[in-house]
């Protein structure tokens, strides 16, 4: 059932990303449409959702305790990655391309529906805690990894013109203040929301290319890596005593393959954005074979 559920929910993205793929491929879609849609993602569909998903979480503090959790396997992982990133390419575009992968998760398309059909309520809202911090801590740091100039005005230019982060700043302010919003802005929010899995799913579609062999074994690595470092890692956290409760929210988030971020990072910064889009879509098929592995072994 499950599993069925994932597929269900796979299917879609899929299809967008295969459909996308043959229109740029046949000439439907102008070469130039990868870099129409990254700015409309980026800077309106991207920090829609992020602020809907923040705005709408309750952080008590019995949070405190996930969050922490979230951010020290975070840059624990983050420096993993950095280490090892020179055996994926020679190439420094690839080398960062595989770290916003390695820290980038898709938790909803593949997690999500498991562990609302697995798992009690209370391991759901422990998942997205997890889910959120992550994701803000990317959201943060991503720009910081991938920027050419290493000057402080050029790092200060990136964060404060950066709209997701504004986004996270004001889905934050929003929760943790309780304001309520005027409803033409919540609708408005919505509907820009709503366009983000679409869009992002197109984008993915038209920036991905067929691997050869050298990059499919390449890509290989990237997701054994990623999957093998943060599991592994999920299981050592586990050891800490008052963690264990938690084990189950936090092995079933940091499994969830790759999301869209990297790829829209890596295409704004001038990374690799085509291995990007590759060990995204190659990470969600890895994760249909992870996944079923890891809940024989936790349930």
């Amino acid at each position: 059932m499950a599993n069925s559920a994932v597929l269900l929910n796979l299917f879609p993205l899929y299809a967008t990303v295969f459909l996308s793929y043959l229109l740029k491929r046949y000439k439907v879609f102008p070469p130039q449409t990868a870099d129409v849609l990254v700015p409309l993602v980026f800077k309106l569909a991207a920090p829609a959702v992020v602020f809907l998903a923040l705005s709408a979480q309750t952080f008590g503090v019995s949070s405190l305790l996930l969050v922490l959790l979230g951010v020290i396997s975070f840059f624990f992982v983050v420096g993993f990655f950095l280490i090892s990133r020179r055996v994926i390419s020679p190439r420094l575009e690839t080398q960062n391309a595989f770290v916003l992968g390695g820290i980038s998760f898709a938790v909803g398309t593949v997690a999500y529906p498991m562990l609302q059909l697995l798992f009690p309520s209370q391991v759901f809202a422990e998942a997205v805690i997890i889910d959120l911090t992550l994701l803000i801590l990317f959201l943060s740091i991503a720009p910081l990894l991938v920027t050419r100039e290493r000057n402080t005005s050029k790092l200060r230019e990136t964060l404060l013109y950066n709209p997701i982060l504004w986004a996270v700043y004001a889905g934050l302010a929003v929760s943790f203040i309780g304001i309520s919003l005027p409803e033409g802005i919540v609708k408005f929010t919505h509907f820009a929301g709503d366009s983000f899995s679409f869009l992002a799913a197109v984008l993915l579609g038209v920036t991905i290319q067929l691997p050869n062999r050298e990059q499919l074994q390449r890509v290989l690595l990237a997701v054994v890596l990623k999957n093998g470092a943060w599991i592994m890692l999920a299981w050592l956290i586990m050891l800490i005593p008052h963690i264990e409760s938690y084990r189950h929210a936090f092995i079933m988030t940091i499994a969830a393959p790759v999301g869209i971020f990297p790829v829209i990072y890596a295409k704004l910064y001038g990374q690799d954005d085509e291995f990007a889009a590759q060990f995204s879509i190659v990470s969600v098929l890895f994760s249909l074979l992870i996944y079923p592995l890891l809940l024989w072994i936790i349930l």
